[in-house]
């Protein structure tokens, strides 16, 4: 999924991208704020004195299947997507951002279709707190629950061999409409100042 984001920016803005990911399957939202964030904030290689992050251009963001999958409470949720936004445009503050909302959960395995239908349901009360924490950040969002569908709508190649994690075809539409979303999406100075969540 990096690659083929860093591959739409590319062609998008002609000019190379240099992409490094932070990110590993099963994570969740408090992974990213415990793990994910200092070491992107550290330097990238021993022989570099600078954070990695610090001199990025573009951060995209792509978490909270899992935190649906494992059913995150929504304010811890909320809170540790609001501690990784305001940490990245901490130290990257011109940096453009782009947050992937939480994708509508499908699958081709008739005994874990109920559980696919149940964590979709969970997911729904997680993604209006994505959309409006990337409002709050100054981020772009990335509506994959809305956006994807009609882009596979059909196929039958859209997920790998799991039958539940999307495939090359189905992480190119994820692909498609995260760049989407970054490359039209607000700059840095429409972050707005809220009051600190209450949970």
């Amino acid at each position: 999924l990096p690659y083929l984001i860093a591959r739409r920016v590319a062609d998008a803005e002609q000019r190379s991208v240099h992409v490094v990911s932070y990110g590993w399957a099963g994570a969740r939202a408090a992974d990213l704020v415990r793990q994910q964030l200092p070491r992107a904030i550290e330097p990238l290689r021993a022989t570099n004195t600078e954070s990695f992050l610090a001199g990025a251009d573009i951060v995209a963001i792509v978490i909270g299947s899992n935190d649906a999958t494992h059913n995150t409470p929504p304010g811890r949720f909320r809170a540790s997507l609001r501690a990784v936004l305001e940490g990245v445009r901490e130290v990257a503050p011109s940096a453009r951002m782009v947050l992937a909302g939480i994708p509508a959960f499908r699958g081709a395995l008739r005994g874990v279709e109920p559980l696919i239908f149940l964590a979709d349901q969970y997911a729904r009360l997680l993604r209006p707190l994505s959309r409006d924490e990337a409002a709050r950040a100054g981020a772009a969002y990335a509506d994959l629950a809305r956006d994807v569908p009609p882009l596979i709508r059909g196929r039958t190649d859209v997920l790998s061999r799991d039958q539940f994690h999307p495939s090359v075809v189905g992480y190119s539409a994820w692909a498609d409409v995260i760049a989407r979303a970054l490359l039209a999406g607000p700059s840095p100075a429409a972050a707005v100042r809220l009051e600190p969540a209450g949970a």
